[in-house]
């Protein structure tokens, strides 16, 4: 009679466990993607996305930090010269391998 109700106690107790821990549906996931990209795209300077992650952080909504930090990460990188440097020291060699000539985009 113990070993019944110490099981069926145990069910029970991993019942529970179980249910606690279950994950959002990838539908929800979606509509939180969803709602935190038109909130982040209508955000067009660093500081509106600065003060935005601040207030996700806050108030712990993850998809809309994760969001709001990917498009200030993009505007970073397209605000970086770099892929104009590189296409600006791009050098031309010659036959013999030892003469360089700048690159054309790099003439003003």
């Amino acid at each position: 009679m113990r070993s019944a109700a110490f099981l069926v106690t145990c069910a029970i107790i991993l019942t529970l466990i179980m249910s606690c821990h279950s994950s959002p549906s990838p539908r929800v996931l979606a509509m939180k993607r969803d709602a935190a990209d038109s909130v982040v795209n209508g955000m067009k300077d660093k500081e509106q996305l600065d003060s935005l992650v601040k207030e996700a952080e806050k108030s712990g909504d993850y998809m809309l930090e994760m969001r709001s930090l990917q498009k200030r990460g993009r505007l970073w990188r397209d605000e970086n010269r770099f892929m104009k440097a590189i296409a600006c020291h791009n050098v031309n060699w010659n036959s013999q391998g030892n003469s360089v000539t700048p690159s054309p985009q790099c003439r003003r």
